[in-house]
């Protein structure tokens, strides 16, 4: 996250924390250590906190000296799709596939998938410019794409983590770049009735890093940006979203069962 935002969100819980009242409950911690408190959420690691800052400020240290933050303030977790909730699955497919649609992993997606997300372009166009670009005959790329649409598939650790981060009492939210093909296909899945809204390029006519798009979420869901966290799989659609206030986690498509532990260590 950017630092000034940081400090921003920490000079907010500095403030907040002097209006915090509570019956004090009989745990003492040393005040000569740092402290991280991890466990099930709603089990009190926030009243903990809380009551050992009140105590250091009894002590005449003042709130602006405490350095802490609160991960639980998160209540909406807003996913990705494309590598994060659903995927080809790498030991389904043949490499022929997989080095036809090398593109999509790039740093810079190509324009005329990013106008296909954006809705601005047609199956067959998008077709058309493939053949054009691959040198493959049309035929061949149309059965690629459609055969690229059917083969996708929940990524299963991020599956179970979607139904317990709602089971936990998460507001869940899709923001993607999805082509019109690609969306129809997905909704279909039993994952994706989990979500409690969406954002999908194809349906705004914007796409990330694109600020609209991310502010067509907030707006649309009256979301705070102070209590969501986005997760995606690349670096630059993070940082648009944190430039807007939105906590960014970014999500090792490579590695998918690491990538969720650490958010189940984070958020439940």
């Amino acid at each position: 996250m950017d630092k000034e935002l940081i400090k921003g969100l920490i000079a907010e819980y500095q403030q907040f924390v002097k209006s915090v009242s509570f019956v004090k409950r009989a745990v003492t911690l040393s005040d000569n250590f740092n402290y991280v408190f991890v466990g099930l959420r709603r089990v009190g690691k926030s009243y903990l906190m809380y009551q050992q800052i009140h105590h250091l400020i009894e002590t005449g240290i003042s709130p602006e000296e405490i350095l802490f933050f609160n991960f639980e303030a998160m209540k909406n977790i807003v996913f990705d799709l494309g590598g994060v909730v659903f995927h080809r699955d790498a030991k389904k497919v043949r490499k022929e596939l997989i080095d036809f649609f090398a593109f999509i992993f790039a740093a810079k997606m190509p324009l005329f998938w990013e106008e296909y997300d954006r809705g601005a372009s047609t199956l067959g166009g998008v077709t058309d410019m493939l053949a054009r670009t691959t040198g493959c005959p049309r035929e061949k790329c149309e059965r690629f794409l459609l055969l690229s649409i059917d083969m996708q598939e929940p990524v299963a650790p991020t599956e179970r983590l979607v139904g317990d981060l709602k089971a936990a009492g998460y507001r869940l939210y899709v923001l993607s770049n999805m082509s019109r093909e690609f969306i129809a296909f997905l909704r279909r899945f039993p994952v994706y009735r989990l979500f409690d809204g969406e954002v999908v390029s194809c349906e705004e006519g914007t796409v990330k890093p694109e600020p609209r798009i991310y502010e067509i979420l907030l707006e649309r869901y009256g979301l705070d940006p102070a209590e969501t966290l986005f997760i995606d799989d690349r670096a630059a659609n993070i940082a648009a979203a944190e430039g807007l206030g939105i906590a960014g986690y970014l999500f090792d498509h490579r590695n998918p069962a690491a990538a969720c532990d650490e958010l189940r260590r984070r958020l439940l």
